[in-house]
């Protein structure tokens, strides 16, 4: 599957994770000296934090109209799709939490909705799991310890997309260099059986690309933005949209795990209801809590944010919580 092993390019580019910095990938793709017989793989994650997503799938749909790509699928590629399949589920929360909000701002229309073209949809669901040629295997995020030749999609799919360690401490002898992305570094690394590309650009750091025939490395340093892309919230004074679903998240007050369960949620904060039996007030106002969501298949992501209203009902306690300036949510 996605294995094109006799490739006919002359030139193979490379592209680490994009995250909506479209200006960024502008600039990269006019210094980019690739031609007709060149081939340029997009390792994923188009979208997400960055403010102009669709922008970016707009600009690679165009660019393979006149070059050779391929499209790899990310890990926040995938959220997207979560969420366009059932928006009011956990997995759709899981996109929201990792900065999806900011995607569909860059979809936004006049009425304060957003509007995701049907072109862009064929574009999401055309994304590869990988690809490889005879010299390299290309893939988001990594791959596990096995043959190259036994990766099952099926089975090790999340492990495509969401790989950091051990893959990164691996010494497993693929046979082949992988070219990933997902883990951003100050620099573009080179070892001798794997190159990362992702260099940060949404953190404010460079957007990468490289040459694999003699390892040249392109880079686009990050434009600042005048402003954070938010789905606003026209119809009250609230930060961003709010979105409907029931996602567990952990709290914890003073050692003491309470299990939460949010009612709606944004980027930037969430209202959850403790439907324990223990009716105690354990959290109070402006207290700040540390919080633990399951963000991704791998991992639990931690951060802070502070209680802002707490209400006592019948069936249980109701805590609006405000995630703390800078305390973004990171897949890991």
């Amino acid at each position: 599957m996605a294995s094109y092993m006799g490739s006919p390019y002359d030139e193979i580019f490379a592209i680490g994770d994009i995250h909506g910095c479209a200006r960024e990938l502008q600039k990269l793709l006019e210094v980019l000296p690739y031609t007709d017989n060149s081939l340029i793989v997009f390792l994923g994650d188009y979208v997400d934090r960055g403010p102009h997503s669709s922008t970016v799938i707009d600009i690679i749909i165009n660019l393979k109209k006149t070059a050779n790509v391929i499209t790899l699928m990310g890990n926040h590629e995938s959220m997207f799709l979560d969420f366009l399949r059932e928006p009011h589920s956990a997995a759709a929360g899981r996109f929201i939490f990792n900065g999806g909000g900011a995607t569909l701002a860059s979809y936004g229309d006049d009425s304060g909705g957003y509007i995701i073209p049907e072109s862009h949809s064929q574009f999401l669901g055309q994304l590869l799991p990988f690809y490889e040629t005879e010299e390299y295997f290309f893939v988001h995020a990594g791959v596990p310890d096995i043959a190259l030749s036994e990766i099952d999609v099926r089975k090790h799919g999340s492990y495509l997309l969401w790989a950091r360690e051990p893959f990164l401490s691996s010494d497993f002898p693929w046979k082949k260099i992988i070219v990933h992305g997902h883990t951003p570094v100050k620099d573009v690394s080179i070892f001798s059986h794997r190159i990362n590309l992702d260099t940060g650009c949404v953190f404010n750091h460079r957007l990468s690309a490289i040459r694999l025939s003699d390892r040249k490395i392109f880079n686009v340093e990050k434009i600042k933005d005048p402003a954070k892309a938010i789905l606003k919230d026209d119809s009250s004074e609230r930060r961003g949209v709010r979105f409907k679903g029931a996602i567990p998240i952990q709290v914890f007050h003073n050692s003491t795990a309470i299990a939460l369960e949010t009612l709606d949620y944004n980027e930037f904060g969430f209202f959850a209801v403790d439907f324990s039996q223990d009716k105690s007030l354990r959290l109070k106002e402006n207290e700040i809590i540390d919080i633990k969501i399951n963000t991704s298949p791998n991992a639990i992501t931690s951060h802070k944010g502070k209680v802002l209203r707490v209400k006592k009902e019948k069936e249980g306690i109701y805590y609006a919580v405000k995630f703390l300036e800078n305390a973004i949510v990171k897949d890991n």
